[in-house]
């Protein structure tokens, strides 16, 4: 697509945090797609509206040297902008341009019916997750009256009643959850949501708060049923807290949705095995089994390159849903992770006893 809009006179930019953390591979991808302008080392809302001023005056792609965080294709050599972005802060962004969109009826997902959109109350995760190419960012949030009014925008303007909360941990902090949740029952907006975050940053009192106000389901990373490979991850939330947050979300009437991570380092049959008795235990209503995928900018890639259990660099292959891992780990090979994968998922979803989501 970049290569078509370049040919016909376009300026292409890209952005991706997984490449713009890695130096080397920014100027790799820069190298091998030359109809790429430029790059955007950070956030680029706060990036565009200076760049876009320079490239409206006339000033073209060297004039662009002076707008910060971009590295930028000169004459075929690869120019680094000024060093340091601007991260934005969620309330100096506009609410997303619906208008351009012919309509919001395409967009759903598996429990959520059109019309559906997302909306985000805080920007950035500050934890720090071996395997995960999006954490060490600071978190910053949006001001709750902020949020209350683009949902009321939202279902007045575009009569959207579902929606996803796009944080990486909406309940971080859960005080302001609490605000949140309670500000929405108050407006009367009888929405339905999902969100992701973390079992250790949630309580019974907060779920019930949540139902109340529409939580139809919440994503948690269980990542592995093994102490030992969970703990490995520095991950910080034990199996303990995800038993009682699974708990808690049964009590509640919240669906419990598990993501696991098959291929973490350490992992063996034995623990692959902890997996499935703890899925099984705690019954999520779906449960998501991909394999460790280390990006280059994970402390998981550094174990995975550094012991030689890479099976490939070619990024495109880099899916944690593919059919085949792009790693082994010592004491699996990439067939085993095949066959491990599909037992997980025959084991924990085909069960004769699992019970029907109503």
């Amino acid at each position: 697509v970049l290569q078509a809009a370049k040919e016909r006179g376009a300026f292409t930019f890209a952005r991706c945090k997984i490449v713009a953390d890695v130096p080397w591979l920014v100027e790799q991808v820069m190298r091998e797609h030359p109809y790429i302008d430029g790059y955007f080392l950070d956030e680029p809302e706060c990036l565009l509206p200076a760049a876009l001023a320079v490239l409206a005056s006339g000033g073209g792609i060297a004039g662009l040297k002076e707008v910060q965080g971009l590295i930028l294709n000169l004459d075929g050599a690869q120019v680094r902008s000024i060093e340091a972005g601007k991260l934005p802060m969620p309330d100096e962004l506009p609410f997303p341009a619906y208008h351009l969109l012919p309509d919001l009826k395409p967009y759903h997902t598996g429990v959520m019916a059109p019309p559906f959109t997302v909306v985000q109350t805080s920007r950035g995760c500050p934890y720090t997750c071996s395997f995960c190419s999006f954490g060490k960012l600071p978190w910053r949030t949006r001001k709750i009256e902020e949020v209350l009014r683009e949902l009321v925008w939202l279902k007045e303007t575009y009569h959207v009643h579902r929606i996803l909360f796009f944080d990486d941990v909406l309940t971080l902090d859960q005080k302001r959850t609490e605000k949140l949740m309670q500000g929405m029952l108050d407006a009367k907006l009888d929405m339905e949501w999902v969100c992701c975050t973390r079992a250790n940053n949630v309580s019974l009192d907060l779920l019930r708060l949540m139902k109340q106000a529409g939580c139809k389901e919440i994503a948690f990373g269980i990542e592995s049923g093994s102490d030992q490979v969970l703990a490995d991850t520095t991950k910080g939330v034990s199996k303990d807290q995800i038993r009682q947050a699974a708990k808690w979300c049964h009590q509640v009437g919240i669906l419990f949705y598990g993501l696991a991570i098959i291929g973490l380092p350490g992992e063996n049959e034995q623990s692959v095995q902890d997996t499935i008795d703890f899925i099984n235990e705690i019954e999520p209503f779906y449960s998501q089994f991909g394999f460790c995928t280390p990006f280059p900018n994970t402390d998981t890639y550094d174990f995975f390159k550094s012991r030689g259990l890479l099976k490939t660099e070619d990024w495109s292959q880099y899916f944690p849903l593919g059919e085949r891992p792009v790693i082994r780990t010592e004491a699996l090979d990439e067939a085993a992770l095949v066959r491990l994968r599909r037992k997980l998922y025959w084991s924990v979803l085909l069960k004769p006893d699992w019970k029907s989501v109503g």
